[in-house]
C-alpha cells in the first residue's frame, strides 16, 4: 500500500481569516496547489499531519473531512487520531475519478468548524 504525507499549518491572518499551507514532511517551503493533488494508481493511505505554529488558533484539532461528492467511491474511509493531530484518508483505488474535499478542524477558541481549501485526490487505473 502506498502512503502520502502532508504537513498542514494553519494560521490566522490579520483579517482573522484562517490560512492553510501544506508542506512535504520536514520542508519549510509550502507546496503549490498542483503539488497538493494526490494521484493514486493503487491502494493508498494519505496522512495530513497538523503542525502548530505560534500563529495557529488555540487547541486546533482535526475533526474529519467533508466531501463534495461523498458517494463517488474515491475515498473509502476517513480516520482522525485520538489527539486530533492527524487525519487519515484510505483510498483502495477501486473506482476512477476525482474527489474534492475539505479538511475540517475545531479550536478551543470557539465552537465553530474551520474548513480548508480543497485538497484533491485523483484515482487512475494503472
Amino acid at each position: 500500500m502506498d502512503t502520502y504525507t502532508f504537513d498542514v499549518k494553519v494560521i490566522v491572518d490579520s483579517n482573522s481569516v484562517p490560512v492553510f499551507n501544506y508542506y512535504a514532511p520536514g520542508s519549510d517551503k509550502p507546496l503549490t496547489s498542483e503539488e497538493r493533488v494526490v494521484t493514486i494508481t493503487g491502494p493508498s493511505i494519505i496522512f495530513y499531519k497538523l503542525i502548530e505554529t505560534e500563529f495557529s488558533p488555540a487547541g486546533l484539532k482535526f475533526v474529519g473531512a467533508g466531501f463534495k461528492t461523498p458517494f463517488d467511491g474515491v475515498i473509502e474511509n476517513v480516520y482522525v487520531s485520538d489527539n486530533g493531530d492527524t487525519l487519515v484518508l484510505e483510498d483502495l483505488c477501486v473506482d476512477t475519478g476525482t474527489s474534492n474535499f475539505q479538511l475540517l478542524l475545531k479550536t478551543t477558541e470557539n465552537n465553530l468548524t474551520l474548513m480548508s481549501p480543497d485538497p484533491q485526490v485523483i484515482n487512475k487505473k494503472k
